[in-house]
């Protein structure tokens, strides 16, 4: 069974966190990155972020050493094929999520970092773009749970401490990864 560990941004996430799961990568997982966690996990196996906007603000993310996706069209980066349950407003987090089961086959999904409140582990934006606002968060969680029922043969754990985003079930890290 291919397995992934997905690293979101959250305030919950640190360099420690994102060494704990990229470690896994010895044992056969895959590691994915959500938007700024690649500033954390450098030797992750792909970078996922939606928002062509982002791209722009983060032009070092083209240098990320593995592969690059978002559902836009932006040069550099692999567009990941249409899904219903994708779209250019989708959630960073989710299409990290459908690249792990997609792309690279995983069968179970750990995610760290989707604390689903709060900023970012490196705090607010303060390059121009927005923050995710509470109403953009609750859109997220029906995407998420939308793509959930269409993919259950796909088991994801949310192994965010505190997190607000319920769709999976939670557990914690170390014994989802036993």
């Amino acid at each position: 069974m291919s397995k992934a560990v997905l690293l979101a941004p959250g305030p919950s996430m640190s360099r420690e966190v994102a060494e704990e799961a990229l470690a896994l990568r010895c044992a056969g997982w895959i590691v994915g990155a959500v938007t700024g966690a690649f500033s954390l996990a450098a030797s992750a196996d792909f970078l996922a972020a939606t928002d062509a906007a982002w791209w722009r603000k983060f032009p070092e993310a083209k240098a990320f050493c593995g592969r690059k996706f978002s559902v836009n069209s932006i040069p550099g980066v692999e567009q990941f094929p249409e899904d219903k349950a994708l779209c250019t407003s989708s959630s960073s987090g989710l299409l990290a999520i459908a690249v792990a089961e997609k792309i690279f086959g995983a069968e179970k999904i750990l995610l760290l970092g989707f604390d689903h409140h709060g900023t970012h582990f490196f705090g607010p934006y303060k390059n121009g773009l927005s923050n995710t606002s509470k109403a953009r968060r609750e859109v997220h969680s029906q995407q998420f749970s939308f793509w959930h029922k269409r993919h259950p043969q796909v088991a994801i754990f949310n192994c965010t401490p505190n997190s607000r985003l319920t769709v999976f079930p939670v557990e914690p890290f170390r014994e989802a990864v036993a």
